[in-house]
């Protein structure tokens, strides 16, 4: 079921590896929400179970990953807090980095960047499989 041109699906593509370089790979069910999320946008005419679901459907997901061989699903590994702070200055510097071009890229303003209190979280999160390289 192909939905998006070919150039929609790149750009969708494309987004979905510059999210997982950043450290912030996208679920397969979040995946399916943006991928709805883009159809309405561009008002594409979408099957009536997108609509009610309000979610690009799994065989549309296993289509795109086919046409897409760029793509693949990753399991990340979970990080403890131990090796999570263990950066060192370059991951550091290419951290801040990537975080510039993002806040550039989206003109992030300062009411809408958050500190997050880390306390109450485990130190090690449970992963869940990822659209990555």
């Amino acid at each position: 079921m192909q939905i998006f041109t070919n150039e929609e699906e790149t750009s969708l593509s494309d987004y979905l590896l510059r999210a997982s370089k950043l450290h912030y790979g996208l679920s397969t069910k979040t995946t399916q929400k943006l991928a709805y999320d883009f159809a309405m946008n561009l008002s594409k005419r979408i099957p009536k179970s997108w609509k009610s679901l309000q979610i690009a459907v799994k065989q549309w997901l296993r289509g795109f990953m086919l046409r897409r061989s760029e793509l693949s699903l990753q399991n990340p590994e979970a990080t403890s807090m131990a090796r999570a702070t263990a950066f060192n200055c370059y991951k550091v510097g290419e951290f801040f980095a990537n975080l510039k071009d993002v806040r550039l890229l989206h003109k992030f303003q300062p009411q809408n960047i958050y500190n997050v209190d880390e306390t109450g979280l485990t130190t090690v999160q449970k992963t869940v499989k990822v659209i990555a390289k």
